[in-house]
């Protein structure tokens, strides 16, 4: 808390604000700022490598387990796809140009409107190389292919109406 000092000096300049004699106040020494010091480093001490980087000729022929076996969670590399006949596939499992309203992509999904989501099998999506495939909604679905999404939606496009799915094999 402030000291009552503090007080009397503030309530002496507020009432003698309207006075000519100009207010002395005692002069303090000004000392100057302290020298820039160096910053001290303690000295330090010797590290000792820990026990299981040691040289010793026991470690060096057994290694840990944990080092040297890959984590069981790893996801594997998609299948190699033929964008062409995946399309093909694709819009075969979808149930046709009768139930495909709207083919479009992003970058690793090829998305599609249907009139009728009952007639999707999502496990014969993956059987052809699908990687995963997500229902949005009721009408909408998108299948996850990887990098080649565009190109997959680009071919589905150009297949023709008219053109007969009957022909392209997929799992039954």
């Amino acid at each position: 808390m402030s000291s009552p000092g503090f007080f009397q000096k503030l309530l002496k300049a507020f009432s003698s604000a309207g006075d000519d004699k100009p207010q002395a106040s005692p002069a303090k020494p000004v000392s100057p700022p302290p020298a820039a010091q160096k910053p001290v480093t303690p000295p330090q001490k010797p590290v000792a490598p820990p026990k299981s980087q040691t040289t010793a000729p026991t470690s060096q022929t057994t290694a840990p387990t944990s080092q040297t076996t890959a984590p069981t969670s790893q996801t594997t590399a998609p299948k190699a796809i033929d964008s062409a006949l995946f399309a093909r596939q694709c819009l075969k499992l979808a149930g046709g140009h009768a139930n495909v309203t709207r083919i479009d992509a992003c970058v690793t999904r090829v998305r599609l409107t249907l009139k009728d989501t009952a007639k999707i099998n999502d496990d014969h999506f993956k059987a052809i190389g699908a990687l995963a495939v997500v229902h949005v909604g009721d009408k909408y679905l998108q299948i996850v292919v990887g990098p080649k999404a565009e190109e997959i939606a680009k071919k589905m496009k150009d297949i023709p109406v008219t053109d007969d799915l009957a022909n392209v094999e997929v799992p039954a």
